[in-house]
């Protein structure tokens, strides 16, 4: 598939928006980039808090504090907050990402592997978070806020 206006990038096609104009319609890719990274962070977030917290529920709310509450309005943050009282416990939550239904999610092993690829997918996901939260800021643009 050809591109004819040269964006072939993520990069070049912000880049193009900001120049025309376009950056801050919603239905932008600018926009569009810019709630999938701060989605990515947050989930991000609730990995690293996941060991820490005894709860899922406690591990959402602080990824949500540190991520997407800051740029939801009143009414979606209610939402969010009556959809966190539907969270599973955690041990159910990582249980849920065993690939059968003969794996012991409850022992220690399987728990340590579980968490092993979660922080590596963290890991990943952080490098490509920095990387558009740079390029955002280069052009004045507000991805999180900081903490």
């Amino acid at each position: 598939m050809t591109d004819p206006k040269g964006l072939s990038s993520l990069e070049k096609l912000v880049s193009y928006e900001i120049k025309n104009r376009q950056h801050l319609d919603p239905n932008s890719a600018t926009q569009a980039l810019l709630w999938l990274t701060r989605g990515l962070m947050f989930v991000s977030h609730i990995i690293g808090e996941l060991p820490k917290q005894d709860s899922l529920v406690t591990a959402v709310s602080i990824a949500y504090e540190r991520t997407l509450k800051p740029f939801h309005n009143f009414v979606v943050k209610g939402v969010v907050s009556i959809g966190m009282r539907a969270l599973p416990y955690k041990e159910v939550f990582i249980s849920s990402f065993a690939e059968d239904s003969t794996i012991d999610t409850t022992s220690d092993l399987y728990i340590k592997n579980t968490l092993s690829d979660a922080f590596r997918f963290q890991t990943a996901v952080k490098v490509v978070c920095k990387q558009i939260i740079e390029f955002y800021k280069m052009h004045n643009m507000i991805v999180i806020q900081e903490q």
